[in-house]
């Protein structure tokens, strides 16, 4: 088939442009040209305080005009994590035009947990976050139960599963053993994957409510200010504090001399 100036022209327009975007690529792979430089960064975050931007900036360990290529996003994310603490997950993309987008999650406190001493913020994912304080921050709900901030591995030649683990001693005395993981909030032996819904119920409760403290390992206890304990069914607790919100408004039911308020029987709540 005979072809035409037009095909011919089209062509080597086609193989001038591939040569063209190819030198570019390979000069760009190189470090060669502006388009392999980092010409901008870009950082966004949940959050309003510019010092912990100014953190992230800081320990991306880049600046302006590095080699974009010279620089793995998988190490800057893992640079971010180790550095900063209460990140819950960061992505780095580059961008056309030199650009290099940042974008870091933190995790949100809905609680706070206390071994007696220090009060750590909590995720709702039950993770240890920031810093410890020695005091109880102004309306935050409570949990009893201990931090682990690091795992110490432990091995026995007979059981080389239970490497890396932590022991608790529960309510009834017995040895409770689970995964260590660092960072996460140990509740009587139990660590737990949401405290997300408990929190929200108990929120429900403040000014009133002193601490929340997981039971046996299946149930929770409220404890108030005023030195009730309130036993919450194994199943539905959240509807349990429901029932107790609504008795309080009707009868002060928190305010009267009892010590314990028994729900554990879904048919019956007994006062002592």
């Amino acid at each position: 088939m005979k072809r035409n100036l037009w095909f011919w022209l089209y062509f080597i327009a086609a193989i001038l442009l591939s040569i063209y975007f190819a030198t570019r690529i390979v000069m760009a792979r190189m470090g060669y040209g502006p388009t392999a430089m980092i010409r901008h960064i870009s950082i966004s975050a949940e959050t309003t305080n510019r010092n912990l931007l100014s953190s992230i900036e800081n320990n991306i360990g880049i600046q302006s005009g590095t080699h974009t290529y010279t620089k793995k996003l998988e190490h800057i994310n893992t640079q971010l994590k180790q550095k900063i603490p209460n990140i819950e997950k960061s992505a780095v993309r580059r961008l056309p035009n030199g650009n290099l987008a940042i974008k870091v999650n933190f995790y949100k406190a809905v609680a706070e947990i206390t071994n007696g001493v220090y009060y750590y913020p909590l995720s709702d994912k039950g993770e240890c976050i920031e810093t410890p304080s020695e005091t109880r921050s102004a309306g935050s709900i409570i949990f009893r139960g201990e931090c682990i901030t690091e795992c110490k591995e432990k091995c026995d030649k007979k059981t080389p599963e239970k490497c890396d683990t932590i022991v608790i001693h529960d309510n009834d005395k017995s040895q409770i053993s689970e995964k260590c993981q660092p960072n996460t909030a140990v509740l009587r032996g139990r660590v737990p994957n949401e405290i997300g819904e408990i929190t929200k119920a108990a929120n429900n409760l403040i000014g009133t409510l002193d601490y929340l403290e997981w039971i046996d390992g299946r149930r929770w206890n409220l404890v108030t200010l005023g030195g009730i304990t309130i036993m919450l069914p194994e199943n539905d607790p959240i509807a349990a504090i429901g029932n107790i919100v609504v008795l309080d408004k009707k009868h002060n039911i928190l305010s009267k001399d009892i010590k314990v308020i028994d729900m554990r029987d879904d048919a019956r709540i007994l006062v002592k």
